[in-house]
């Protein structure tokens, strides 16, 4: 195979009409009020909401989730590089389970706080939102607006209402049916944020959010963007902080 042409291996996709470029894999819109929904996200990245332009204290927030992130273990302790010897990593480890990563982004300031949980629901993601609304600035901000989509945990009005129980400046907004990870530049920057758990990350059954933890309590899984050991969110690079 390595010894023929470009030429000939072009032909011999043309003759079985093998042709993956003139594919995509693609999610037609199904959501009635497509254009609606996506409106609003778009109006709130641009800071404005319903015509009026956003005021300083309020704020505009993208969650999401991501989940089945697997655990894993080293079966060998990493040994640290030395003069002319690299780093020696474990190749097998074993299978700790699986994580739930919850995220939730500053769209205007690249201000990400992060949660691990043992899994998805109502109570990890309100946990999220007690991390989120009872920090400055936005525990005495006029409005917070929470840009999430549509699984179970935040879904349909009945969400929204939990929530602005819990939190009366709270605003929760739906992203269209199936938008989010592929046009949501929130999720999708939460995406790329996303950790990806390392070997060694405790296994399943700590059950602590790391986010959380104490310093002396915090297992040896590190997650940078998210945040420090104490909650602490961190400005990404480059990014002006706006004093708080």
């Amino acid at each position: 195979m390595a010894s023929r042409s470009g030429s000939t291996l072009w032909r011999w996709l043309h003759e079985d009409a093998i042709r993956p470029w003139y594919q995509r894999s693609w999610i037609f819109p199904r959501d009635p009020e497509f254009a609606t929904k996506a409106g609003r996200v778009l109006d709130l990245y641009a800071r404005e909401w319903q015509g009026s332009s956003l005021k300083e204290d309020e704020f505009v927030i993208s969650a999401d989730e991501k989940t089945s992130i697997p655990a894993r273990r080293r079966k060998h302790r990493t040994q640290n590089c030395g003069p002319h010897t690299p780093m020696r990593v474990e190749h097998e480890y074993f299978r700790c389970g699986a994580w739930t990563y919850i995220a939730a982004l500053d769209v205007h300031h690249a201000r990400i706080f992060g949660r691990c949980e043992a899994k998805n629901g109502l109570a990890p993601f309100d946990r999220l939102v007690d991390q989120v609304m009872t920090r400055p600035p936005y525990n005495d901000a006029r409005r917070v607006f929470w840009i999430v989509d549509n699984c179970s945990a935040h879904r349909g009005v009945k969400a929204a209402e939990r929530l602005r129980d819990r939190y009366r400046r709270l605003t929760l907004v739906h992203a269209p049916i199936h938008a989010p990870s592929r046009g949501d530049p929130g999720a999708v920057g939460f995406l790329w944020l996303c950790p990806r758990f390392p070997a060694s990350c405790p296994g399943i059954k700590s059950t602590m959010a790391l986010r959380g933890s104490p310093p002396s309590q915090t297992p040896p899984c590190r997650f940078p963007a998210a945040g420090s050991s104490n909650g602490t969110p961190r400005t990404r690079p480059g990014v002006r902080n706006p004093g708080w």
